[in-house]
Parts: C-alpha cells; structure tokens; sequence
C-alpha cells in the first residue's frame, strides 16, 4: 500500500470573502497562507515522501511549491486534481443564498442523485471520476511508498466517502477541513481500479500561531454583512 498525504491548499482571499471559486477566481495565498504553507512543509519533512502534486489553481500550485521547499522536491500539476466546477454559481459575487443553492446540489447527490449537476460545471459523477483518475496518476509507478498531493476542500469532502472502503455514509460533511489540514490514506491500484482507506482525515495540529487562526470553510449569513453586492 502507498501512502498519500492530502493537503489542503493555504489561505486565499477567497476563504475570506467567502467566495465560490473552482478555476476562474483564482487567488494566491494571503500571507497567512504562507506561513500555513510553510509549517505543513516543515510537518511533512523526514517522511520520505517520493513524489509531490498539484492542482492547477495558484492556491495550490503556491502552497506546493513551497511545502517542496522542504521536502526536497518540485511538484507536478495534475489538471484532475482541480477543485469542484461550480459553472455560473463562480461568475457572480458569491452571496448566501448562491451557497444555498451550492449545498442544495451538494445534498441531492449525498442522498442519491449524482446526476445533479451545477449549471455549466460538474455532477457528481463527474467530480467522482476526475478524483479517481487523480488519484491513479498519484499513485502511479509506485509500490510501497509516501506521496503527496496539494488540492481542495470540494473534492475531497464529498469523494473520499465513495473512495475510501472504510468511510460509510456522509461522516466527513461532519468535520471541519482547514486550510492545510493533512489527510492521510493508504492506497493502491490493482488492474487500473483504486483501493484506498482513510487513515486520518483532516487533521491540522502541526499549524501554530498566527497560522492556526483558521478561517471556516462554511459561510454564516453575518459573513455577507456589509459587503459590496
């Protein structure tokens, strides 16, 4: 079994305006971000990790870049790696009645539709096979060893119950995600399917100090109070 280390990418603007944002918002790390960046690479340090990937988003591509820093290695981009394609719901300014229309999606396919789809981007089917194929490239060529991905809150919470044998029902809607938070899994490919278990799941105490003031990934109606429409 191969073990891989999910990270979630740091701190953007976008956490803190609470903005829908899958490819066209595309933030970099805020300087909290940074520093959540560097002490997860500091975290991961000494593991013998073999290989480092990336979503293409700046958010990820950064906090890979330098979490690689520490770990000796580049990363590789992996387009599958990419966050949920929320479609129109990322063209306007997000409010809290888009987030409601969000989770609505998000709930029909919890409960068994996974035809669902957000208007212009992905059903669940979608975002569950892209997840797959990343994880298949993630794991590829290796037998045994420590890897490590960068991606996002979207497409793990809602994958990783169908992905991993071991998680039954919704348990992961139910725990927070942080900004470089680190999951582990065990996984491996036998003939080109993916078996995987979940070890640890989102788990954020190596962040300290200012970088452990951790902004929620859910919005409250009070967080689009005064804001621009």
């Amino acid at each position: 079994m191969n073990t891989i280390y999910i990270i979630r990418h740091g701190e953007n603007h976008a956490n803190l305006i609470k903005q829908l944002s899958s490819k066209l918002v595309d933030y970099p790390l805020t300087e909290k971000g940074i520093l959540q960046a560097q002490q997860t690479g500091e975290a991961l340090a000494g593991r013998g990790i073999k290989a480092l990937f990336c979503s293409p988003l700046k958010r990820a591509k950064q906090t890979a870049e330098i979490v690689g820093t520490y770990i000796g290695l580049v990363p590789t981009v992996l387009d599958e790696l990419i966050e949920i394609d929320v479609g129109e719901m990322e063209k306007v300014r997000s409010t809290y009645e888009i987030w409601q229309a969000h989770d609505a999606i998000i709930e029909r396919w919890q409960h068994g539709e996974p035809d669902a789809r957000f208007p212009g981007g992905d059903d669940y089917h979608s975002l569950l096979g892209r997840t797959r194929a990343g994880l298949l490239k993630v794991i590829h060529g290796h037998t045994n060893s420590v890897v490590a991905l960068v991606g996002h809150f979207g497409m793990f919470n809602f994958t990783l119950n169908d992905i991993c044998q071991n998680v039954s029902g919704h348990m992961l809607k139910r725990e927070e995600n942080h900004n470089c938070s680190i999951t582990t899994m065990e996984a491996e490919a036998v003939d080109g399917m993916l078996f995987a278990s979940l070890v640890d799941w989102a788990n954020a105490d190596h962040l300290h100090g200012e970088a452990a003031k951790l902004v929620p990934a859910r919005p409250v109606p009070e967080d689009f109070h005064g804001l621009d429409e």
